[in-house]
């Protein structure tokens, strides 16, 4: 088979600027379950910058990015997947498919997340490399992409098909950010938040105990979705509880920049909360304020990772409200929590990851819905750059200046 030629942008060590470098693949070396992609988006997400500073662990010299979307321009003589030469693919998170979670349909949950995303393996554990011209080996594999190349070598479990006429800029983020808050809210938040009904108790109907079941008609209590932090990660959530407003009636944005408040309205959030200078006790009196019942958060979204604002969202919980942790802070930081006032009031924190999302369903689903319109805010959210504006755009999404940068490689 002809080998492939392509740029990649390679971070050489940690928080080292990146340098543009000819890589080669060949397609015949590749795995039975891997494929090559001739990306032509790629967006940049907070993990990326995390593990380039050195904030979350990674190796050097490395190829980042995991928001890669493309073509499939080569498959391996082994390969005996559904895929074609020339699908159009958005690619996501890695995953097993083997563990007990993975075959449940939580992928986001497999055993060996960490190892086959962060840490850059297959799922039998070895090394995924990268080729320089010279012969150099490079880190490759990272959330089973590496996608900060114009040509890369993808896991199979990485990918969703999707049309050709969708622009790949701006749906490229829908394979993490996009997704993590979008997922957190639709696949957690929304199906633990419905009436109580005792008819999971084993053989309860045998023993003549009248359990109610309310009809799929009767009406539920609105909730109320506060969301603290306005990145990728807070706008799908917010899209998400906009399109779910027959349950959820009040959508409260969290941040402390004017700019992304009013992009938060725009994409569906009622009520808009600047937290700059505000005393935890002000942010909670806001929220409550906000809230349906004057009580605060029933749901909740913390996208920040900063421990003092998931503190906030905690504390602007109402009883029985749920937060789902899906910011990424850097390790060894400790959850700010009273553990009598959760057990009193009977808050829960959720971690999540990616969404707790199924991408061979979900990432179809999201498709769909941008198609109908749902995710219009994405043209305010996205702004490109060339590959050699790499520089700009880290620093760009470092401070907050754009919600979603994204590399586009033609």
């Amino acid at each position: 088979m002809t080998v492939i030629a392509g740029k990649a942008l390679v971070a050489p060590a940690v928080g080292a600027p990146f340098e543009l470098q000819d890589v080669v693949i060949d397609p015949a070396r590749l795995g039975p379950e891997e494929v090559v992609v001739k990306f032509k988006a790629t967006g940049i997400c907070h993990t990326d910058v995390s593990v380039w500073k050195g904030l979350l662990p990674g190796t050097f010299p490395c190829i980042l990015g995991h928001e890669g979307a493309g073509t499939i321009a080569a498959l391996p003589p082994a390969y005996r997947g559904a895929f074609q030469v020339g699908d159009t693919v958005l690619c996501t998170f890695n995953s097993c498919g083997a563990c007990n979670l993975c075959k449940d349909g939580y992928p986001a949950g497999c055993d060996k997340f960490l190892l086959m995303n962060i840490l850059c393996q297959r799922s039998d554990g070895s090394a995924i490399k990268s080729t320089t011209k010279d012969d150099k080996e490079l880190v490759s594999g990272f959330f089973g992409q590496s996608s900060f190349t114009s040509h890369g070598v993808v896991q199979e479990r990485c990918l969703a098909k999707v049309d050709a006429s969708i622009p790949l800029d701006l749906v490229c983020s829908f394979g993490c950010g996009i997704q993590s808050g979008f997922g957190t809210v639709l696949n957690t938040l929304l199906p633990l938040a419905v009436p109580r009904t005792f008819a999971h108790l084993p053989s309860i109907n045998d023993f003549g105990i009248p359990v109610s079941t309310p009809s799929a008609k009767a009406p539920q209590q609105p909730h109320t979705l506060t969301v603290f932090g306005l990145g990728a990660v807070g706008i799908g959530a917010i899209v998400a509880g906009h399109l779910s407003k027959t349950r959820i009636q009040h959508i409260v944005a969290v941040d402390l920049i004017e700019s992304r408040l009013e992009l938060a309205r725009k994409a569906g959030a009622t009520h808009v909360i600047n937290a700059q200078g505000k005393t935890t006790e002000q942010i909670v009196e806001a929220v409550q304020a906000a809230s349906v019942n004057g009580q605060g958060s029933t749901l909740c979204v913390e996208a920040t990772g900063v421990p003092a604002v998931l503190h906030n969202a905690i504390m602007s919980l109402a009883p029985r409200g749920r937060c789902a942790l899906v910011g990424a802070p850097p390790p060894g930081l400790n959850l700010d929590a009273e553990i009598n006032h959760l057990l009193s009031f009977q808050k829960s924190v959720i971690p999540m990851l990616e969404g707790d999302s199924d991408p061979t369903i979900f990432i179809p689903y999201m498709i769909a819905q941008f198609q109908r319109g749902a995710f219009d805010i994405m043209k305010d959210l996205v702004k490109t750059y060339r590959p050699d504006e790499i520089a700009q755009a880290m620093e760009d999404a470092k401070s907050g200046q754009v919600i979603k940068p994204v590399i586009v490689w033609e």
